[in-house]
């Protein structure tokens, strides 16, 4: 007799009675075939509820070795380094309250996740917000006599007259294929092929932990037919995008912190996306990655405006869009979802950008409203843009509507771990051995 268990009872080598597939139609396991533990992480990332297993009988027909169970190999920190992490992270949760339930949680895993850092590393000095002078960089706009925010009329710059060059071709003819009902996916797999060093790297990014398909994808084509074209085509948008903002390089970023942060992001707004299924997950994958394109560009062209606003926001007595308000007319997430909407991406795109900090405004709320929660979150966890920043507070509203279980922050820190920093972690081992 099959029986149906929760997802979160499975273990490897259990052999589900059909095959598996999210919501979207995306197949994650084939029938018959026994279960392996990135094949189960991926059916939590995709919001698959339950599985129908194969009876007793076949299970131990199959040859399959039941002795291994997956482990957290990570030990629990002891109390005193959890209140040694405790200490040093609450400054940074001035601006949140505390005793709602998902910033509590957001607060225990922060916690949690600084006091193993600890126990690797007892001299560990969490990073703090830089105190010295924003250098003056990368005012190639108006050159160093900016003229006074008042006189500077934001909506009427173009990207080209920021110093951004053009999309690349083949996102333009993209989004033109995408409105095209006869465009068949042959044709958009031909469209993408045609940049070998885009479908190399679209191929890379669809074959990694990130998408936990139990399989390896070979060809665009392929791709197409297992995660859809609109679902792609996001994927392709976000690494040509991408590209574009690779150009900037002021010197007061971390570049490198900054890119992690917005692909942390990303990672987070998708799964918790997935997991509820009623959006498109591959659309907050490019909404987180670009959702502080706007901040970029102001520190490279404006720095020194950018400047005094890290002076008023210094003292706590402002938040980071007030002040960018006060002295530009508009905050970070409204000049991106601007930019954004230059280059004539979808409204729901530019809504989830330019209201990322206040979702109750933007006209597509779910998507938004996440991108919002995932921002919070990896803030939250130190995966910040620059050094020590505070955590932005959490719409209440925007939780309340959203129906979230704060289980699903862990699951979001899980695979930003497995994207971002498994690797980094092999490395280590390898040279330590």
């Amino acid at each position: 007799m099959n029986q149906s268990i929760s997802v979160h009872q499975l273990e490897p080598g259990m052999i589900p009675e059909s095959d598996l597939r999210c919501r979207n139609g995306r197949l994650l396991a084939v029938r018959g075939t026994p279960l392996s533990r990135n094949q189960i992480r991926a059916l939590k990332t995709w919001g698959v509820t339950s599985v129908s297993l194969q009876s007793s009988s076949d299970q131990e027909d199959s040859s399959w070795d039941w002795s291994y169970t997956e482990k957290d190999s990570s030990d629990r920190p002891d109390p005193g380094l959890q209140d040694q992490a405790e200490k040093i992270i609450l400054p940074r949760f001035a601006r949140t309250d505390l005793e709602h339930p998902a910033v509590s949680a957001m607060f225990s895993l922060a916690k949690t996740r600084l006091a193993k850092e600890l126990k690797k590393s007892p001299d560990l000095v969490p990073a703090c917000p830089e105190k010295t002078q924003t250098r003056v960089h990368g005012e190639i706009l108006f050159g160093k006599h900016q003229p006074k925010p008042d006189s500077m009329d934001f909506q009427a710059l173009n990207p080209e007259e920021l110093g951004l060059l053009p999309l690349p071709s083949v996102s333009l003819n993209l989004q033109k294929a995408l409105i095209d009902p006869k465009c068949a996916q042959s044709a958009l797999a031909d469209l993408i092929n045609k940049d070998t060093k885009l479908s190399s790297r679209l191929l890379k990014l669809i074959n990694s932990s990130l998408f936990g398909l139990p399989f390896k994808v070979e060809s665009i084509y392929q791709a197409i037919t297992i995660i859809g074209s609109k679902q792609l085509s996001m994927l392709v948008l976000g690494l040509t995008v991408r590209s574009v903002f690779r150009q900037i390089a002021p010197d007061s970023v971390n570049l490198k912190q900054f890119w992690k942060h917005s692909m942390a992001c990303a990672i987070a707004a998708r799964t918790i996306g997935a997991g509820l299924g009623r959006v498109n997950p591959e659309r907050l994958f490019l909404a987180g990655l670009l959702h502080d394109i706007g901040w970029l560009i102001l520190m490279d062209k404006f720095s020194m405006r950018m400047g005094r606003v890290q002076k008023m926001i210094r003292g706590g007595k402002i938040t980071r869009q007030a002040a960018e308000a006060e002295i530009f007319g508009m905050d970070h997430a409204q000049f991106g979802g601007m930019i954004i909407a230059k280059w004539k991406f979808s409204l729901i795109l530019e809504h989830a950008i330019r209201y990322h900090h206040e979702p109750d405004k933007s006209l597509n709320f779910l998507e938004t409203g996440i991108l919002h929660t995932a921002d919070v979150l990896v803030h939250a966890c130190g995966m910040d843009k620059t050094a020590g920043e505070n955590v932005p507070s959490l719409d209440p509203l925007t939780w309340e509507n959203l129906n979230l279980d704060p289980a699903v922050f862990a699951l979001c820190l899980k695979q930003i771990d497995r994207v971002l920093f498994q690797k980094t972690e092999s490395m280590v081992q390898k040279k330590q051995h």
